[in-house]
């Protein structure tokens, strides 16, 4: 049996990381990868329904008027907010919550998404 030779298996090894961190480059970059779960994209259903969804906060000023106006409509929305925000505007996450909003995560700072 023939042994392969060492660059060759220097070649083949260089030649698989490589393929390893361009894949892994691609998946991290991706934005529609998700580890835990599934995406939801679309739910059939025949009633009339929307959702609203809310990005980057909490901010104060704006939120806090999100919250009287989803509540004067009798509306629930899913606020997606950077850590960074919620970790500046602890009690306004908080609000959210009691006022039966859902909270999602839209990463620490948002400064990598394009």
């Amino acid at each position: 049996m023939r042994s392969i030779s060492r660059p060759r298996t220097a070649l083949l090894l260089m030649a698989g990381t490589l393929l390893v961190l361009f894949g892994s480059w691609r998946l991290a970059r991706s934005r529609s990868v998700q580890l835990m779960g599934g995406l939801v994209q679309r739910i059939d259903t025949s009633a009339p329904v929307v959702a609203l969804t809310f990005d980057d906060g909490p901010t104060p000023a704006v939120t806090d008027s999100l919250i009287r106006i989803l509540a004067r409509h009798g509306a629930q929305a899913t606020f997606f907010v950077t850590g960074q925000e919620l970790a500046a505007n602890p009690a306004l996450g908080a609000r959210l919550v009691a006022a039966g909003h859902e909270l999602g995560n839209h990463t620490w700072s948002h400064a990598r998404l394009e």
